[in-house]
């Protein structure tokens, strides 16, 4: 539990005491899960401090085995937001804590059957500073399973890119959320990024070197026209590897202020596109291919309006399956007039 001023608190912190107003009256109640006009109604009331919880001391919060994936993949934002918000506060960062606590969520998500449907039905109206970051922890740590490494380096993985962007604390926070394009030098501010992260944990205790290293180069690429130290090829440590491709397909598939997502298989494309000289391409080819599965049965729209439903994935170009409309089957492998621009359920 900790005391914190008013101006320091942030939404998503976990309130630890009842506010008591003026009547004796319980004003909010130990546990809100604090929102802006929660924190402008205590400004209003003069309320100079608040005890806060802690986010890993939270263990009822944590240790619902019941929780379903909106559940867990809330609990995980608001996780990732308290971490955020006090690293750029100027505490300190717990990795061990972040291992074992928020790896628990991150594990829940990703042993779902049907994760991809479950995660593109969940609605959380937030941030997508925040959302990035978890949405790239479970792809992550899903490519690294896929790819048949070990249960310990799917988890080191994992923690690599839950943190990956935990440099942003360090960055100007009218960068972060400028809704046009940046200059030059605001770009160079942001690409800054990764150094800074790797800054902030590696100060950490007992850091495993290949995390530390992980959020250091996920913006390399192979090619070496990455930074910060356009490596190419294998000199990216693998974790680098597998997050920047997680990273780069949740980028391009979701809402931003100043830009809309684009549909999954189009996301699919660009990745395929992008393999042949920036992303390592076994790593591309095994994410693409095992994230393909979960959308059969998906109804998508085409760009000339019709709605269908995948029923076949093409081996040789997964982008283009396999449509059947209530009038009839349109194969995407042999009719390029055609592409899917939405997918709907």
């Amino acid at each position: 539990m900790n005391l914190v001023g008013i101006d320091e608190v942030r939404e998503g912190m976990v309130l630890a005491k009842d506010i008591i107003n003026d009547l004796g009256i319980i004003y909010m109640a130990s546990g809100t899960v604090l929102s802006n006009s929660n924190i402008d109604g205590l400004k209003k009331m003069e309320v100079d401090f608040l005890y806060i919880k802690d986010v890993f001391e939270m263990e009822e919060f944590l240790n619902d085995r019941s929780m379903t994936v909106e559940e867990a993949y809330t609990k995980l934002i608001i996780m990732y937001k308290s971490i955020y918000m006090n690293v750029r506060l100027g505490r300190s960062l717990d990795v061990k804590n972040i291992e074992d606590k928020a790896l628990a969520l991150i594990n829940r998500i990703s042993s779902e059957n049907n994760i991809m449907e479950s995660l593109r039905k969940i609605n959380v109206e937030e941030s997508y500073l925040y959302k990035h970051a978890v949405d790239v922890s479970i792809l992550s740590k899903l490519t690294a399973k896929w790819l048949n490494l070990t249960e310990k380096i799917q988890n080191e993985v994992a923690v690599c890119a839950f943190l990956h962007d935990i440099g942003k604390t360090r960055i100007s926070v009218d960068i972060l959320n400028k809704p046009g394009e940046l200059t030059y030098n605001e770009y160079q501010a942001i690409k800054r990024h990764s150094e800074l992260g790797y800054e902030i944990v590696s100060s950490a205790k007992n850091i495993n070197e290949k995390i530390s290293d992980g959020i250091l180069y996920h913006h390399e690429r192979i090619d070496g026209s990455g930074y910060p130290n356009g490596l190419s090829g294998e000199q990216i440590p693998l974790y680098a590897r597998i997050i920047g491709v997680a990273d780069m397909f949740d980028a391009i598939t979701s809402n931003k202020s100043y830009k809309n997502k684009i549909s999954i298989y189009e996301g699919a494309k660009i990745l395929k596109e992008e393999s042949f000289n920036k992303f390592d391409p076994r790593i591309t080819e095994v994410f693409i291919y095992n994230l393909s599965k979960f959308y059969v049965g998906n109804k998508v729209r085409l760009n000339n309006g019709q709605i269908g439903e995948v029923i076949l994935l093409n081996k040789s170009d997964i982008n283009r399956p396999l449509i059947k409309t209530d009038k009839e089957y349109i194969d995407l492998s042999t009719n390029y007039k055609l592409e899917i621009t939405e997918v709907l359920s």
